[in-house]
């Protein structure tokens, strides 16, 4: 068994595991990103339709997409051995795309929210001042992910955060579509459009979960 082989099998069953407990899901990607924003209007707080709903839903379908996407690549792994049903793999891609399509939806929506939503300037000094230098290195961070972060969260801009997410996911739903253009026609997609794909899948969960461990951090002082 190869390494990309063993990798893709640990990774299916993290996130399956993820997957079968949703109460998870929101603290992975953008979780806590809600609390730089004022929504209280006097009227009391409705989670449905709020800044931290659209996180959750955003969150959630982009993991069970990327599932998906794992799915995937242990089918172009194993092809050599098992050969391709592409029957099976563009049905793999088909729910891939919707609910990567559903989670670009619910970023969109949630960028939307925050554009017209006060920040809280509390949490957003916070995360001007906040040691972002430091946090890399106490938790050995992926260096280039982590400044990608950094860049939004320095300057108190957590809907540039939003945006930077949904057009990674933008980016995601073009990668999938040029593969299914591919295996739609019973032909096996180029590698490096595949590896560019998954290259891409795991720096925006990255990018999301980064973001959460400081809002995390922050609110937990």
């Amino acid at each position: 068994m190869t390494k990309n082989k063993i990798f893709s099998k640990i990774a299916l069953s993290i996130l399956a595991l993820l997957l079968l407990n949703l109460n998870l899901l929101p603290y992975i990607c953008l979780n806590g990103g809600e609390k730089g924003y004022i929504e209280d209007d006097g009227e009391g707080y409705v989670l449905v339709g709020s800044i931290k709903y659209h996180i959750i839903q955003g969150g959630s379908y982009y993991l069970s997409g990327y599932s998906d996407i794992l799915r995937f690549l242990d089918r172009i792994e194993s092809s050599d051995l098992n050969g391709l049903d592409y029957v099976d793999l563009n049905r793999v891609l088909d729910s891939a795309i919707e609910k990567m399509k559903i989670s670009d939806y619910n970023y969109m929506l949630l960028i939307v929210k925050a554009e017209c939503t006060p920040y809280n300037r509390s949490f957003i000094d916070r995360l001007i001042f906040f040691d972002y230098p430091g946090f890399e290195s106490a938790y050995h961070l992926n260096s280039v992910v982590f400044a990608q972060v950094e860049e939004f969260l320095k300057k108190g801009d957590i809907t540039g955060a939003f945006k930077a997410c949904r057009s990674n996911i933008k980016g995601i739903i073009t990668m999938l579509g040029g593969i299914k253009g591919f295996s739609a026609n019973n032909r096996m997609p180029g590698l490096p459009l595949v590896w560019s794909l998954n290259e891409l899948c795991s720096e925006s969960l990255l990018f999301g979960q980064y973001a959460a461990r400081v809002f995390a951090d922050i609110k937990q002082k």
